[in-house]
C-alpha cells in the first residue's frame, strides 16, 4: 500500500460515516485531511484558501451537484477524484473524463488513485 506521508488531501463527503471513513484510511497511510466537508458551501470556501495536494469529491452533496468546488480545485490545478455510487454519468463535461471511484470501494483503491494523482501532479509542476 502507497506511503503518502504529508499530503494534504481534502475530503468532501456528505454522509457523515463514509466522511470519517475515508478520513481514517487516509490518515492510516500518511496523509493530512482538509474536512471532510459535509456542504458544497463549506467546500468551496475551504476549496479557496487551503493548502490542498490533491482532492476526494462525492459527485452528489445531499441534493446538490460538487460543480461549484470542482470549478475552484480546477482553477488551482488541484486534482481531483470523485466518489460516486451513481457512475461517472453524473460528471459534467468537461469534468466527465476525470477519474471516478465507484462507491463502494476498496481502502487499497482509494489510496492507489490518490498516490496517482500525487505523482501525476508532481509530473507537471
Amino acid at each position: 500500500m502507497a506511503k503518502l506521508d504529508g499530503v494534504c488531501v481534502m475530503v468532501v463527503e456528505d454522509e457523515l460515516l463514509v466522511g470519517v471513513m475515508i478520513e481514517q484510511i487516509l490518515r492510516g497511510a500518511g496523509c493530512r485531511i482538509a474536512g471532510p466537508y459535509r456542504t458544497v458551501e463549506t467546500a468551496v470556501a475551504a476549496a479557496r484558501d487551503l493548502p490542498i495536494d490533491v482532492a476526494v469529491l462525492d459527485v452528489m452533496m445531499a441534493g446538490e451537484r460538487i460543480d461549484p468546488v470542482v470549478d475552484v480545485l480546477t482553477e488551482r490545478q488541484v486534482p481531483q477524484l470523485f466518489l460516486t455510487g451513481y457512475g461517472g454519468r453524473l460528471l459534467t463535461h468537461p469534468h466527465n473524463r476525470r477519474s471516478v471511484l465507484p462507491k463502494p470501494f476498496r481502502p487499497a483503491d482509494l489510496i492507489a488513485r490518490i498516490a496517482r494523482a500525487v505523482q501525476i501532479r508532481a509530473h507537471h509542476d
